[in-house]
């Protein structure tokens, strides 16, 4: 079995996220499993320029929010990115973050994706006063 494990954040970045994948891969290759890491690296910002449309709803309405053009922006970056860096095909993509399984949604229709979500950051942002309770950011993600 090949499995893509998708991060947001590098690997080597501290974390649980992080510490634990690798530590995973390690599991699945003693049973024969092939397993690729793949991340964005923080250098990559506004690469990505090709539209980006769901199929269950029109974000547009919430352009010009920071929160939803800095998440619409980093998926776009996130599908650049992946074009660039993916040419394998993958039994599963497990992906550890929205922008991710989005991304890898988009550019492996047919592959199984199971998601994991680890934390949100628009609680974060809640909870440090940054975006109000119930404003359109919030709602939306």
């Amino acid at each position: 079995m090949n499995i893509l494990q998708a991060l947001f954040f590098p690997p080597e970045q501290p974390g649980g996220v992080s510490s634990m994948v690798p530590y995973i891969g390690e599991r699945f290759r003693k049973i024969g499993w092939d397993m690729e890491l793949f991340s964005i690296p923080k250098r990559i910002r506004n690469k990505g320029q090709e539209p980006f449309e769901f199929d269950t709803f029109d974000w547009r309405p919430y352009a010009g929010s920071p929160v939803v053009d800095k998440y619409m922006q980093t998926l776009k970056d996130y599908v650049w990115w992946t074009k660039l860096r993916l040419k394998n095909g993958y039994d599963l993509i497990h992906a550890h973050h929205p922008v991710a399984a989005l991304a890898l949604r988009k550019i492996y229709p047919d592959t199984p994706l199971v998601m994991t979500v680890h934390s949100s950051f628009e609680r974060e942002l809640i909870l440090n006063g940054r975006i109000a309770q119930g404003s359109p950011p919030s709602i939306c993600s």
